[in-house]
């Protein structure tokens, strides 16, 4: 009773009228510890109760109120019914959130969150059955930048609804998924949603025998797109639904291999036959987006690829003769004769931005859709450095690809001007592309990369970060990443360069009190992505903390950029239990509410 917890037996930071905790590892229903927080526009308090309903089953409830969105329920059922089954159910319920108003209404504030979550596992975990099925009330497309929503699967603005069997052996893999979309756009602005796959089976088969490696790579997909009615008649996308069928094998023959030295010969076959849907039931963005205004209803498509791959590896000590440096060069042949791919959909097919990795690789873009045909001859060379016990201090990597014969496969429309000035250069050569990883002691990291025209004598992208942390907890940070015309602007609409740099700290003022810190900005539009700050006294089995944060947040009806303010509290009794602030990130990390705090650095230790 009347708990008290003192800094320096002078300054009370967290009181309880009644505490009590178990001392085991046993769980115990009750009420948890309260969360509070101060936001620019709400505060937001809540209350956890735990209920402990058997061993294999619980259930965390959460009444919160969060200012203007009033109250929230929050709901989390976690159930193991079998040894080999594991389930989580969330659902959050707001009954009257004021501060949102469904379409067509002026009454109707409910908004609600579901999540179910399942995994089961049989045949010692090679057969495995996945569950995700995510999804808001319908219409309410901007609960997720109205609510901060942890563990929700969000791609590219929309919901997944998964539902997936796999089957791995040493040999062979099957996976079967029927996946749906919920958009979180509003229809009006006619963007594209994903085709559903209803279902998608895929099978891959691999297998040696001496040097010769076997691969066999199948995939049937039935794409489809359920009716859906727009502003006019003209916008409306009737039902719509292609089925997709694609035989992939490749051989790859180990011509000679010694002493640091490869040299692999292959080739591969692309058979794929298309039953597609009739492309005038969706409306014309949907075939703008798509690549065609014309379709054939069956159509088989059938390309070869062949490649020889060399690299070779030479090493020599160097510094103080306790030093290793490679120097590996690397040189790749790859033919894919052309075919006219016009008109074939693009389902799932997209643009791929060239890097150092992807020059090597025969796939132009991401997905089946298009074979970009090629003759190319890519060359590449790599640089390490290793200390006297063998860590990788520096890796240095550069190489450009030369077509003897420009491509004429693309994709019937580019959708952003950096590719499509690719695709117009009358030139052969590709644009540069060089990577660098150099950490010269275990604190220090610097990572950069980039690609760069050397005809038209600019970058296209470049990123580089460089950081700092010790062991005694102090860490420094500098980020920066442009990419030409990867933005727009939200005012004009327009394409923009996008140029965004971050910075991010932690100091140990003293033995127990830790500031941290993380900005990230938009510096071609000159605003604020993030903003954090975040102070932590630690003493041996509890800490107190205190965080601000300010990020960026999306507005629909119209779409616009406005701030959210957090203020936060945290307290932790260690191994025991932690209270922090709503929707708000630990004030003893640089991770922020949209960046995690990472190295991209990738050397071998």
């Amino acid at each position: 009773w009347n708990s008290t917890v003192w800094i320096a037996d002078t300054i009370p930071v967290f009181y309880m009228p009644y505490i009590n905790f178990p001392l085991s590892n046993k769980r115990k229903t009750g009420f948890l510890y309260p969360g509070v927080s101060l936001g620019s526009d709400s505060f937001t308090a809540s209350v956890p109760f735990y209920w402990n309903i058997a061993p294999n089953y619980d259930w965390l409830i959460t009444p919160r109120w969060r200012g203007d969105h009033k109250w929230e329920f929050d709901n989390t059922f976690r159930a193991m019914p079998f040894a080999n089954t594991t389930a989580t159910i969330i659902f959050n319920y707001f009954p009257d959130d004021t501060s949102w108003t469904r379409d067509g209404s002026t009454s109707d504030h409910e908004r609600w969150y579901f999540n179910f979550k399942a995994h089961s596992w049989f045949l010692d975990h090679d057969l495995n059955f996945y569950v995700n099925h995510a999804k808001v009330r319908n219409s309410d497309y901007s609960y997720f930048t109205d609510i901060a929503q942890k563990g929700a699967a969000v791609t590219d603005d929309h919901l997944v609804q998964s539902y997936r069997a796999t089957y791995d052996k040493t040999r062979y893999d099957i996976s079967i998924e029927a996946r749906k979309y919920q958009t979180l756009i509003n229809p009006a602005y006619h963007v594209f949603h994903p085709f559903e796959l209803m279902p998608q089976v895929k099978f891959n088969y691999y297998d040696t025998y001496d040097r010769l490696l076997f691969k066999n790579y199948f995939e049937f997909t039935r794409f489809s797109k359920d009716s859906e009615a727009s502003d006019s008649s003209a916008n409306s996308v009737r039902s719509f639904s292609t089925n997709r069928i694609h035989l992939e094998p490749s051989l790859k023959y180990n011509l000679y291999s010694a002493r640091g030295t490869f040299l692999n010969a292959g080739g591969r076959l692309f058979l794929t036959h298309y039953d597609q849907g009739d492309v005038n039931s969706l409306n014309k963005n949907y075939r703008s987006y798509i690549g065609v205004d014309e379709t054939d209803s069956h159509t088989t498509r059938a390309l070869y690829e062949l490649e020889l791959h060399g690299k070779t590896t030479f090493e020599r000590k160097v510094l103080d003769m306790r030093h290793t440096q490679t120097i590996e060069p690397e040189i790749k042949y790859t033919y894919i004769p052309y075919k006219n791919q016009d008109k074939i959909a693009l389902y799932d097919t997209a643009t791929r931005l060239e890097d150092y990795y992807s020059l090597f690789s025969y796939r132009r873009y991401a997905g089946i859709d298009r074979i970009a045909d090629t003759n190319t001859v890519t060359a590449g060379i790599t640089t390490r450095l290793l200390d006297a016990h063998d860590r990788e201090i520096l890796r240095f990597g550069i190489a450009q690809a030369y077509s003897f014969v420009k491509t004429r496969t693309d994709l019937g429309i580019v959708r952003d001007s950096y590719l499509r000035s690719l695709y117009n250069q009358s030139n052969s050569r590709s644009p540069i592309s060089a990577i660098l990883d150099f950490s010269p002691i275990p604190e220090v990291t610097l990572h950069t990369g980039g690609t760069y025209d050397e005809d038209k004598g600019r970058l296209y992208s470049y990123d580089a970060s460089l950081r700092y942390q010790n062991n005694s907890g102090y860490l420094a940070g500098i980020s920066y990443r442009f990419y030409r015309d990867g933005n727009y602007s939200y005012a004009t609409g327009l394409a923009r360069d996008l140029r965004q740099v971050g910075f991010e700290g932690s100091i140990p003022l003293t033995n127990r009190l830790k500031l941290t810190g993380a900005l990230y900005r938009d510096v071609e539009q000159e605003y604020n992505i993030d903003t954090k700050v975040g102070i932590l006294y630690e003493e041996c089995c509890w800490s107190v903390g205190f965080v601000y944060e300010k990020y960026l947040k999306m507005k629909s009806n119209p779409y616009r950029q406005t701030q959210k303010e957090v203020i936060g509290f945290q307290f932790t009794l260690k191994n025991f239990f932690g209270m922090q602030a709503d929707g708000s990130t630990s004030p003893s990390s640089t991770s922020t509410h949209f960046l995690p705090a990472v190295d991209p650095t990738n050397l071998n230790n």
